[in-house]
């Protein structure tokens, strides 16, 4: 569709980061036809949360699925934000929904609290 034309406007919408995904040049100057919104978490708040919650929590198992480039930007995210406090964390991936209650299994007793991105598989 993007290729399509240059001449009639694009909306995007729950785009989480449209430069990654590779639809623009920068999310700062986009450029061409294509605008919209982003549908990025509030990802160092919600690390925050987590630590408010479990205070404990030594290690976070970060549950995301590899099909969704938006679950991957968020879980660096994630990782940054664990790495400051000090948290310990794991990547728990997965590639489709019959892998998923296998990944959740293996977590269990591995980690003291689970961040999920908005991850449409995990959802």
């Amino acid at each position: 569709c993007l290729n399509a034309t240059t001449e009639i406007p694009i909306v995007g919408t729950a785009i989480t980061d449209f430069a990654e995904s590779g639809l623009v040049e920068s999310n700062d100057a986009p450029g061409g036809n294509l605008t919209g919104t982003s549908d990025m978490n509030p990802v160092a708040d919600q690390i925050a949360l987590l630590t408010q919650l479990v205070p404990d929590a030594a290690q976070v198992g970060l549950l995301y699925c590899t099909a969704e480039s938006n679950s991957e930007i968020q879980i660096q995210m994630a990782e940054e934000e664990l790495d400051g406090l000090g948290i310990g964390h794991e990547r728990y991936s997965f590639s489709s929904t019959n892998e998923l209650q296998t990944v959740v299994e293996t977590m269990v007793g591995q980690v003291d609290a689970v961040y999920a991105p908005t991850d449409n598989t995990v959802a």
